[in-house]
C-alpha cells in the first residue's frame, strides 16, 4: 500500500516569527504543496506569508496538536536552536516523528527552556543525563560563575541534543559534519542528507542591478549579512580590516539586526573605520539580494559553529558573491571555487586579512568565483530539495494514520516516560522490524529514487 500524496503535520516557525529556517519553510513551501497535503503547526500567532496561508494552520497555542496527530500520513519536526522552536521540541518529546536538523547542537535551546525560565536544577540535571557527571560539573560551575555558559562557549562539547535524537524516528541533515555525528550517535537511526536550497535573487532585481563583478570601481565592498549575533565575529573583522587600511580601498557594510544598536557604528568609529563602515540594519528580503548583489565579498565567519547551514551563505552563492568563511562544520564542506576558508578563531587575524587582501587585489578571481557560487547555487533549487524531503519521508514515516503506526507510537510514548534511551534502542529494533514485516513504511516512488535521496549537488 502506497501514499501518493501524504497528508503531513509541519512544524516550524514561520513569519512574522523572523528567522532563517521560516524563510527556508516558506521558500519550500510551494514545492513541498505540489507534493503532500500539508497542515502547518506554529505558535502563537498567524503567518503573515501568502504561500503559508494556502494550508490549514493549526496555532499550538490555542489547541493542544497531540490528539490531532495520529490522523496524519507522517509528522514532520524543522528543529532549530531557538526558542522559536520551543513548542516543536515539546510537542517532539510527546510525539515522535521525524526531525530536520538544522543544527547539532540545541544547547540554546534547552538553556532557554530551563535557565531561562529560573529552573537552573533542570538544566543541570538535563546535562548529567545526556553528558554524564563532566556535563553536570560544567553546568553548575558555569551557572556559579566559574566557567562560561555551555551554550556560549562549549555547545559542540555539550549539544543536548540525545534526548532530541532519542524521540526521532528519522533524521535529514543539509551536512556530511551533522549527517556523521548523527550516525556515531545513534547508528540505527535513519538518517538522511538533502543540502540546504539556494534561492536565486527575483528577476526584477537582476534586471535593475549588474553584479559587483561586472562593475569598475576604486573600492571593495565586503559585506556580512544575518543575524548579527557575537558569533558572527564583527568586531573580529572589523580589527582586520584596520589592518588594511591604507592598502586596499574598501568599504564594508553590515546588514542584520544589531543589538546594542549602534554598538558596531561605535566601534568602527573608535578604530577610525566610521568613513568605512556601513551599517543598514534589519532589511527586506529585497533589499537584502541588493545587498549581495553589491558586494565584492561576503564574510561569513564564525566564533563556534553549532552545525548550522547557513541561509544568508546559500543567498550570497545564489546572488553570485564569493564567501570568506570560517573552516568549520558545514562551510568546511563548500568547495573551494566559492569559498576562502581560514582558520576559526580570533589568534588567525593574519590568515582573514590574507584572505581579505588577496581577493581584493584579485577581480578577475572575483569574478570566477562568482560564476561558480551561480553555477553551485543554481544544482541546489528549492524543487529539488523539496523532491529530498519527500524521499525522506515517504522512506522514513512511520505514517501514524494506519492502525500498526497509532499502535507503536502508543507503546513509544510510554517507553520514553520509563526511559528515553532504552525507548529509543527499543523503538528503532521495533519499528526496523515491524515497518518490514507489516510493510507501513513508504518506499520512494520509483526505485531510480531510492538512490537519490541523499541529493547532493542535484
Amino acid at each position: 500500500m502506497s501514499v501518493q500524496r501524504p497528508h503531513v503535520a509541519y512544524f516550524s516557525p514561520l513569519n512574522p516569527d523572523p528567522s532563517g529556517i521560516s524563510d527556508y519553510s516558506e521558500e519550500l513551501l510551494p514545492h513541498l504543496g505540489e507534493l503532500w497535503e500539508l497542515d502547518l503547526f506554529v505558535a502563537g500567532y498567524e503567518p503573515t506569508a501568502a504561500v503559508a496561508r494556502e494550508h490549514r494552520i493549526i496555532d499550538c497555542y490555542r489547541e493542544d496538536p497531540l490528539p490531532l496527530l495520529a490522523e496524519y500520513d507522517a509528522v514532520l519536526y524543522q528543529m532549530g536552536n531557538s526558542d522559536s522552536h520551543d513548542y516543536i521540541y515539546e510537542t517532539l518529546m510527546r510525539w515522535p516523528g521525524l526531525v530536520v536538523l538544522h543544527e547539532l547542537s540545541v544547547q540554546h535551546l534547552v538553556a532557554k527552556r530551563t535557565v531561562g525560565a529560573g529552573r537552573t536544577q533542570e538544566y543541570i540535571e538535563e546535562m548529567r543525563a545526556q553528558h554524564g557527571d563532566a556535563g553536570a560539573e560544567r553546568a553548575r560551575r558555569a551557572l556559579w560563575g566559574d566557567a562560561a555558559a555551555p551554550w556560549e562557549q562549549a555547545a559542540l562539547d555539550f549539544p543536548l541534543n540525545r534526548r532530541l535524537l532519542g524521540h526521532a524516528t528519522g533524521v535529514l541533515a543539509h551536512s556530511d559534519f551533522v549527517a556523521g555525528a548523527v550516525r556515531a550517535l545513534y547508528p540505527t537511526l535513519l538518517v538522511r542528507q538533502v543540502e540546504h536550497h539556494a534561492t536565486p535573487p527575483p528577476a526584477a532585481l537582476l534586471r535593475e542591478r549588474e553584479p559587483a563583478e561586472t562593475r569598475a570601481r576604486d573600492e571593495v565592498v565586503f559585506l556580512t549579512a544575518g543575524n548579527l549575533t557575537p558569533s558572527k565575529c564583527v568586531p573580529y573583522v572589523l580589527r582586520t580590516l584596520r589592518r588594511l587600511q591604507g592598502r586596499v580601498p574598501f568599504r564594508y557594510r553590515l546588514a542584520g539586526e544589531v543589538k546594542p544598536a549602534g554598538a558596531f557604528e561605535d566601534l568602527a568609529r573608535s578604530m577610525g573605520l566610521a568613513d568605512q563602515v556601513e551599517c543598514l540594519g534589519r532589511v527586506e528580503t529585497d533589499d537584502l539580494y541588493r545587498a549581495f548583489l553589491d558586494a565584492d565579498v561576503c564574510i561569513c565567519l564564525r566564533e563556534q559553529t553549532l552545525g548550522e547551514t547557513s541561509g544568508i551563505a546559500m543567498r550570497a552563492l545564489a546572488s553570485g558573491c564569493p564567501l570568506v568563511v570560517s573552516d568549520a562544520g558545514w562551510f568546511a564542506e563548500l568547495p573551494d571555487a566559492v569559498a576562502v576558508k581560514v582558520p576559526p578563531g580570533v589568534r588567525h587575524g593574519p590568515e582573514l586579512a590574507a584572505a581579505l587582501e588577496g581577493l581584493a587585489r584579485d577581480p578577475e578571481r572575483r569574478r570566477r568565483m562568482g560564476e561558480a557560487a551561480r553555477a553551485w547555487a543554481g544544482e541546489r533549487d528549492a524543487a529539488s530539495r523539496a523532491r529530498g524531503l519527500d524521499a525522506f519521508v515517504r522512506e522514513g514515516g512511520l505514517f501514524p494514520r494506519r492502525w500498526f503506526g497509532r499502535s507503536f507510537q502508543s507503546v513509544s510514548r510510554r517507553l520514553r516516560e520509563l526511559d528515553h534511551e532504552y525507548a529509543a534502542c527499543a523503538a528503532k529494533l521495533s519499528a526496523a522490524h515491524l515497518l518490514e514485516l507489516a510493510s507501513w513504511r513508504n518506499l520512494p516512488s520509483s526505485p531510480e529514487e531510492s538512490g537519490r535521496v541523499r541529493l547532493v549537488g542535484g
